[in-house]
């Protein structure tokens, strides 16, 4: 039997109604709109004691505005890249640049610009769920978004007095993307923000990344979904075992490295069968040809490339 999801909350919590540490300067520096927000350059880290990397010569590059989504398999890369562009590891080699240096990491109030999503929650389990958004927009000095709204852009306004520790795996996903939002960053690391999400809260998580998006936010998330990719990403890149396959937009990866194909339908035993064959000699392919001459040939139309079948062709795997 299939394990349950188990939600990951914090053991420790805050007094209720004690204020948070704040963060210093309540004046923020403003950002020029100009080049990239983000700028990865060759980023390479290996664990203490690892035999090997687990991310070698990553490189990626976010404007504001942009939504950027990195693919893989777990244990790919794809928390240790999120990981290290948040500054939560160190000992690294290669580069990260923040508005061509405009924001430096070692700044605390570096923090105030960035919001994060890891694989824990980081909610305090036996506090409600408007609760610990209150508290973690306590540590910022100049307010933040309206908290209900926020939680009604997620489906989350009947659940804001509820202990987070009652909800369920997918609202716990959603309310981490909340709580990592409540003082307004403009710039969104998100690891797998979509795990253990339903069909309708993927799509209320879709149309809020896309909202901010178009507020000039930049977004990195990560995902095992090509479909996330499909549906967000203004660049794309994959991770296989810890080194980068791409990085470009999905249009021009699909154009360089897709393959456009012909699908064949045929009613067989009552039951629809779709075949596809790339366009590429057609005309000498028996398997196509003798299905052109089905009794029951129900169409015969193009098919474009899709990102499954280039994550295939780049990395030589299927994702599961």
């Amino acid at each position: 039997m299939a394990r349950k999801p188990q939600n990951r909350v914090a053991c420790r919590e805050p007094s209720v109604g004690r204020r948070s540490p704040v963060l210093a300067d309540p004046t923020l520096a403003p950002l020029s709109p100009k080049g990239p927000m983000l700028e990865v350059s060759n980023l390479t880290y290996r664990y203490p004691k690892a035999q090997q990397p687990a991310l070698e010569n990553a490189s990626l590059s976010l404007a504001p505005g942009q939504i950027g989504v990195v693919v893989g398999a777990k244990g790919s890369g794809k928390s240790t890249l999120v990981r290290l562009v948040a500054g939560l590891l160190s000992g690294f080699q290669g580069q990260i640049r923040f508005q061509a240096g405009a924001l430096n990491p070692t700044d605390l109030d570096f923090y105030r610009y960035l919001g994060v999503v890891l694989e824990d929650s980081g909610l305090f389990g036996r506090l409600s769920l408007l609760e610990n958004l209150q508290y973690f927009q306590g540590f910022y000095p100049t307010p933040g978004l309206n908290l209900l709204a926020l939680l009604g852009r997620l489906g989350l306004a009947k659940e804001a007095n509820s202990p987070a520790h009652q909800l369920s795996p997918g609202m716990t996903r959603l309310a981490a993307v909340a709580r990592a939002l409540v003082h307004d960053p403009l710039l969104l690391l998100l690891d797998d923000p979509g795990l253990h999400l339903d069909q309708e809260q993927t799509g209320l998580l879709f149309e809020l990344l896309s909202q901010e998006r178009s507020q000039g936010k930049t977004i990195l998330l990560t995902s095992h979904k090509l479909e996330e990719a499909k549906a967000l990403a203004d660049r794309v890149g994959f991770l296989d075992a810890g080194r980068q396959k791409a990085w470009e937009s999905p249009e021009s990866l699909m154009n360089r490295l897709g393959q456009r194909q012909l699908e064949v339908k045929v009613l067989d035993q009552d039951q629809v069968v779709a075949r596809q064959f790339p366009l590429e000699g057609l005309g000498q392919n028996e398997a196509f040809l003798a299905l052109l001459d089905h009794p029951r040939l129900v169409s015969v139309h193009s098919a474009e490339a899709d990102l499954a079948q280039v994550f295939q062709k780049t990395t030589g795997k299927e994702l599961p």
